[in-house]
């Protein structure tokens, strides 16, 4: 059996793909980048990185214990997305970088800040798709594939 594979009848649980490049999303991002970059300038220096983007892809689940979210690593809040403070998905924000000459871009090694959503502000979010779970989580490794089995297991005894 490959990686992340479901048994012979065995039901998928599906995540919802969340899009981070709607515009409320992205001008929060673009503003967050410029005042990163006016920091920079100010305390002399080098210019930053072009744009941000957040480090993983990110999906969520919505379920009768409450809303679950994961990148695309099968790592994430081991607890219910909520309104209240301290229980918000807080996304780390990587700068991106133009191409080379050789035509590669790249992204920064750390992250350089966050960006925090609500549980309500996920559910408003514009979804990229839907994809089962098993799909989601990348295949690379026993370290993925214990977080995929993880997150079945958390996800399965919450499913609506």
């Amino acid at each position: 059996m490959e990686h992340h594979e479901l048994k012979p009848g065995e039901k998928p649980i599906m995540v919802k793909v969340i899009d981070f490049t709607t515009p409320d999303v992205a001008d929060s991002m673009v503003k967050f980048h410029e005042a990163h970059k006016a920091e920079r300038k100010a305390a002399g220096k080098d210019a930053t990185g072009t744009r941000l983007k957040p480090g993983y892809s990110w999906a969520y689940v919505d379920t009768d214990d409450g809303l679950f979210a994961l990148c695309d690593e099968g790592v994430g809040p081991d607890y219910p997305i909520t309104n209240e403070q301290g229980k918000r998905l807080k996304v780390d924000l990587y700068e991106e970088y133009d191409k080379d000459s050789n035509g590669h871009t790249a992204i920064g090694m750390m992250p350089i800040g966050q960006i925090v959503f609500t549980a309500d502000e996920i559910r408003e979010m514009d979804v990229q798709l839907e994809v089962p779970l098993h799909q989601f989580i990348r295949k690379f490794g026993s370290r993925l594939e214990c977080n995929y089995y993880n997150w079945k297991k958390v996800l399965s005894k919450a499913a609506k």
